[in-house]
């Protein structure tokens, strides 16, 4: 994985480049820990150079997200695949991170504070395949009551 820092006027933008997994992860967070300055950061993260991601390499980022929002600050994630930004909001809570579709969207929202208050929204994707498997799958498969399906006894407290 490459870590690059740049820093600009009003923001500082870290590109990322490679394999994003959980080895790769420490590296990741201490970079972007170096750019929190603990005084309302901004940061600019750029994923369009990311091969492979899992969800443990995206901690790092999940981390410093949490960590720019404390310090007052904003944070926001352009280039990602959709993939990659479905991860992320998985991962996370509502408004803590911010997808743009590209690098331009994401200075011009950092630019002007009316798009700061809410998220960014998802970029349209073609029709949802997976949707429409999930939902094959769901209709064929008996139902299981929720407590039974995690392993839950009815004398559980």
């Amino acid at each position: 994985m490459e870590i690059s820092v740049s820093t600009f006027s009003t923001f500082k933008l870290v590109t990322i480049a490679g394999r994003l997994d959980g080895q790769s992860a420490a590296g990741l967070n201490a970079a972007l820990m170096a750019c929190i300055d603990g005084h309302g950061a901004r940061l600019i993260i750029d994923l369009s150079g990311l091969g492979q991601v899992t969800p443990a390499g995206l901690g790092g980022v999940l981390v410093a997200a949490q960590m720019t929002r404390a310090s007052g600050g904003q944070m926001r994630i352009c280039g990602a695949e959709r993939r990659v930004q479905t991860l992320l909001e998985g991962l996370s809570y509502p408004g803590l991170i911010w997808c743009d579709h590209s690098l331009a969207a994401s200075i011009a929202a950092m630019s002007h504070p009316a798009r700061r208050s809410r998220p960014a929204p998802a970029r349209p994707t073609a029709p949802c395949i997976e949707l429409a498997a999930f939902r094959r799958a769901a209709a064929t498969r008996p139902s299981t009551p929720i407590g039974k399906a995690v392993g839950r006894s009815d004398d559980c407290a």
